[in-house]
């Protein structure tokens, strides 16, 4: 199943702690995730999802990150997934927050961690790459499936590197060069 999806950083309103999920029936550690529902902006799934999950309602939209793209297998939902990714960072205003429904509290629990416990706990490796690339020590991604620019959209990166240097000297982005070295 294809499907628009968001995944939501989001920081504690008066300590140096992250929200996470902690699945129940699945040995998952994830941040707050959910669909993109026809019509919907990212930032608006998120924050229903934040308050559907977890019942906290003041956020403040501080970052888009890197949109990526997964290939899993949802066991909750017991189907293949090919989510696309639009990464999120909140961070909460106060912590006024709303009761969540027992279908919530009987998927997972709501986990405040200290930075190096997420870096120790988070499951999904795109998540990992977020987190990462919050912290500015992200490296960068060699392969995997492009947005932009539009005429590569969906494409994998390994399959048409000869056609990116292509459309990089066509539009005079990118000049080809070869080096050489004499020893």
């Amino acid at each position: 199943v294809e499907r628009n999806v968001i995944s939501a950083i989001v920081k504690h309103w008066s300590e140096e702690k992250y929200m996470v999920l902690k699945w129940k029936k699945v040995n998952w550690v994830t941040f707050i995730t959910g669909g993109v529902e026809a019509g919907q902006m990212p930032e608006d799934a998120a924050r229903t999802e934040i308050k559907e999950e977890t019942g906290y309602l003041n956020l403040k939209l501080v970052k888009t990150l890197s949109h990526s793209h997964s290939k899993f297998f949802h066991v909750p939902k017991n189907e293949n997934r090919f989510g696309h990714f639009t990464n999120l960072y909140f961070e909460l205003e106060n912590g006024e927050q709303e009761e969540t429904q027992q279908s919530e509290k009987e998927k997972h629990d709501v986990v405040w961690l200290s930075p190096s416990e997420i870096e120790k706990s988070i499951t999904p490796e795109g998540q990992k790459y977020d987190w990462a690339l919050l912290q500015d020590k992200a490296t960068p991604v060699l392969s995997g499936i492009l947005n932009e620019p539009k005429e590569f959209a969906g494409r994998e990166v390994k399959s048409i590197r000869k056609e990116i240097i292509e459309y990089l000297e066509k539009n005079k982005l990118a000049e080809r060069k070869t080096t050489y070295k004499l020893r």
